[in-house]
C-alpha cells in the first residue's frame, strides 16, 4: 500500500516546478515592504529653537511628498526625492548644501513624519531660519 504523503508529495511537485502553487504573500503592514514614500512635513516659526509646545508661533505650512514617483504638494518632488534617495530616507543623514546659511534668526522647527526607503520616519529639526533648514537638509526642506 502507497503513503498517501507520498502522493500529495508527488502531486505537489509538478504544480511548484510550473509555478502553479500560488504565491506567497506578505504582510504589506510595514514600510519596508511599501514601494516608494511618503512623506507629510510641517514647518513652524518658533520663538525659540525648543521641543516646547508654547514656542510654537501660529500656523504650520504643509507640503506632502510622494517618491517613485515623485510628486505631492512639495515644490521640487523630483529634486527632494533624489536627496532622500542617496541616504536612504534617513533624514538625519542629509547632507548640507554649499548655499550659505544666513546669520538671522528667524526660528523654524520642521517635522517629517510618513515611510519611505524602507522604514518609518519621524523626524524633528529646529534651525535658525527657513533658507537654513533648507541648506542642512539638501534641499528636501525648501519649501518655507
Amino acid at each position: 500500500m502507497r503513503n498517501p504523503r507520498s502522493i500529495a508529495l508527488l502531486a505537489a511537485v509538478p504544480a511548484m516546478l510550473f509555478g502553479l502553487a500560488a504565491p506567497a504573500t506578505a504582510d504589506d503592514s510595514g514600510a519596508a515592504d511599501r514601494p516608494g514614500a511618503s512623506y507629510t512635513f510641517l514647518m513652524y516659526k518658533d520663538k525659540n529653537i525648543t521641543d516646547e509646545a508654547q514656542d510654537i508661533v501660529g500656523d504650520p505650512k504643509k507640503v506632502t511628498l510622494e517618491c517613485l514617483p515623485a510628486g505631492g504638494s512639495h515644490p521640487a518632488p523630483e529634486e527632494a526625492c533624489a536627496a532622500l534617495e542617496k541616504v536612504g530616507g534617513q533624514f538625519e543623514r542629509l547632507p548640507t548644501e554649499p548655499e550659505p546659511c544666513p546669520m538671522y534668526w528667524d526660528p523654524v522647527t520642521v517635522v517629517a513624519e510618513g515611510y519611505g526607503f524602507g522604514h518609518e520616519v519621524e523626524f524633528r529639526e529646529g534651525y535658525s531660519n527657513e533658507v537654513c533648514a533648507s541648506a542642512m537638509s539638501d534641499g528636501v526642506f525648501r519649501f518655507g
